[in-house]
């Protein structure tokens, strides 16, 4: 019988995206777990870019076993785009810039990913929906000892 399957281990992915995609960035955020915002019926938060504190926050909603993993790594390269707008910045240029979208070309499965997300934007939202009723407001998980046993990385 093999390990219960727990959240993928997001700072190990980043790692991964950046050494094949972006060798040259070489400090990395901190990837945290998050309950997803409270959100309008049809908006969904994937991924937020804190530059401030360094962080990336990933949504619950991508730890679902149903969703794809180069889905998961979509969202940690998009975000991590943004870091690219820190170390290289330019002034007054727009987050989502015609620079961002062409870091963000680099991953080769951002096109596929946004489809997949398209075609199942309702299982999304309903699985957004379900988290924000267990928790109810955005924020990032507990440490690991201090979270639900059902979220917990598997122990080595």
């Amino acid at each position: 019988m093999g390990k219960p399957s727990g959240p993928p281990d997001l700072n190990a992915r980043l790692r991964k995206l950046r050494d094949k995609y972006a060798p040259w960035q070489k400090v990395l955020p901190v990837c945290v777990w998050m309950y997803p915002k409270r959100a309008s019926k049809r908006n969904i938060v994937f991924g937020i870019y804190a530059s401030d504190e360094q962080v990336i926050y990933i949504s619950l909603v991508l730890a679902a076993d149903w969703v794809p993993k180069e889905v998961l790594d979509a969202i940690l390269w998009h975000e991590l785009c943004h870091t690219f707008q820190d170390q290289f910045p330019v002034k007054n240029e727009p987050d989502h810039s015609k620079r961002f979208f062409q870091w963000e070309a680099l991953y080769p499965k951002t096109q596929h990913a946004n489809l997949w997300e398209a075609v199942y934007i309702e299982q999304l939202l309903a699985e957004q929906n379900r988290l924000v009723g267990l928790k109810g407001v955005a924020q990032p998980l507990p440490h690991p000892a201090r979270m639900p046993a059902s979220l917990r990385p598997p122990k080595d």
